[in-house]
């Protein structure tokens, strides 16, 4: 029950948010109820990116996250004591912005005998006992020395060790228990996983693992590192769709445009062209007004190798590949030349040439009404796109289905993370309401 009256006391975006509890006497369980977290571990978000890119950058804002997690915790009291790339999940599919710690079951809570508040110890002070995970453990931890929240900060200086090089540091780990130091080499630097990793990242880490925890930083001098300012999220793995179209789209002589910051490419509530956006260069805002509460909304911002406008197009696409692929299915049953010659009838679909199917497809696409666009898409700054047509689009996805089925996975998960921020906007502008605030307006063009 410890952890359940831990997590009780903590309301915040990054700790795990306990919603209710049941005790069942009889059984003597234990029913809890949080929040959903639908985007698993952050490791598994990271490995799923590989293939596409990763790089420091994205390392910050799982980093700058999950360090303003441990700050709340250690500014109430408590010391997570297991903390791990197991223990950090994802609210929402591979939005590595969306980071929740969780797993509480050993954590401390610091109180006196009478339950009144004490100024959480960084150094020693909380306990003694040797809990956690190996190699994430501080050395105080293991050798089972007094100590403070700077044994999370050591976990947390574990952490980025991996996310940055993708490497355990197994022998500085060592080299802190053997020799009870930790020195320059330890860190292995001159190893080529540093080579792309910058100075500033490679401080960072050196503080975290200071083996003195005196002099390891704490969760609000970490959050002042120069290696946690100018921290921009990055967009969500799914929302690039994946390598296969991209190299399909570049590979092919589509047309180009140019839009100016402030350009309007796709307009909320208008039909739908066949047009797809590929940005070759600069980055767009896709801006939702809200219909229930009229507001203007900053949903997302797509960058460099990233599609617009497919959500309209695609969605159509995909259910008319999923319907040709149904009906050749059924028309496959059929024996060649069944209609009657004497009939004089024209032939039927399950009968044209291949002539007559592609000249039919032609004219039925003339005939094409787009959905409504669902959202205005402006540049936020001077923009560069290749242009995809519905048909390329279209030929694509019937070609290849790993595209078809990235497609899919991406437009879903566009949906989500829009119905997300909507919600959050509306939520934000009732506690404005309530406090008998203005709102704030979205500089669609920021």
């Amino acid at each position: 029950m410890s952890e359940i009256e831990t997590l009780r006391s903590l309301k915040h975006d990054a700790i795990l948010d306990l919603k209710e509890y049941f005790v069942a006497p009889p059984e003597s369980h234990v029913y809890v109820v949080t929040e959903m977290l639908h985007g698993g571990a952050v490791l598994d978000a990271i490995l799923r990116m590989k293939d596409e890119r990763y790089t420091e950058a994205e390392a910050k804002v799982v980093v700058q996250r999950t360090l303003r997690g441990i700050d709340y915790l250690h500014k109430n009291l408590v010391v997570h004591r297991d903390l791990k790339l197991e223990n950090l999940m994802l609210k929402l599919e591979d939005d590595l912005s969306s980071v929740v710690i969780v797993d509480f079951g050993l954590a401390k809570r610091c109180r006196d005998k009478k339950g009144a508040s004490v100024v959480l110890p960084h150094a020693q002070g909380v306990d003694d006992s040797a809990v956690g995970t190996p190699v994430y453990a501080a050395p105080e931890v293991v050798e089972e020395k007094s100590y403070g929240a700077a044994v999370d900060m050591w976990s947390l200086g574990v952490i980025v060790y991996i996310l940055v090089t993708g490497a355990m540091p197994r022998d500085l780990w060592k080299s802190a228990l053997k020799y009870g130091r930790v020195a320059e080499a330890d860190f292995g630097f001159d190893c080529y996983e540093w080579d792309t990793v910058s100075e500033a990242a490679r401080d960072f880490v050196r503080r975290c693992l200071t083996h003195d925890p005196k002099r390891r930083l704490s969760a609000a001098d970490a959050l002042e590192h120069p290696w946690m300012k100018k921290v921009s999220n990055v967009r969500p793995a799914p929302l690039r769709i994946k390598s296969q179209l991209r190299d399909f789209a570049k590979g092919m002589k589509l047309p180009t445009r140019t839009y100016q910051k402030g350009d309007v490419l796709i307009k909320q509530g208008e039909r739908a062209t066949d047009e797809v956006f590929l940005i070759k260069s600069g980055k767009v805002n896709i801006v939702v007004a809200d219909r229930a509460t009229e507001e203007r909304v900053l949903v997302a911002t797509r960058e460099t190798g990233e599609f617009v406008g497919e959500m309209s197009v695609g969605s159509a696409a995909l259910t008319r590949a999923e319907s040709a692929g149904s009906t050749g299915v059924e028309g496959s049953s059929k024996k060649k030349g069944s209609t009657s010659a004497k009939s004089g009838a024209p032939d039927s679909p399950s009968s044209m040439s291949s002539f007559q199917a592609t000249l039919a497809a032609k004219i039925a696409g003339k005939k094409w009404v787009g959905k409504r666009r669902t959202a205005d898409v402006v540049a936020a700054t001077k923009v560069e796109c290749l242009v995809l047509g519905r048909k390329e689009m279209e030929w694509a996805i019937t070609h290849d289905e790993t595209i078809k089925n990235e497609l899919a996975k991406d437009i879903d998960s566009r949906r989500v993370q829009t119905q997300a921020k909507l919600e959050k906007s509306k939520s934000a502008k009732e506690g404005r309401a309530t406090k008998g605030t203005a709102p704030e307006d979205v500089d669609v063009a920021a």
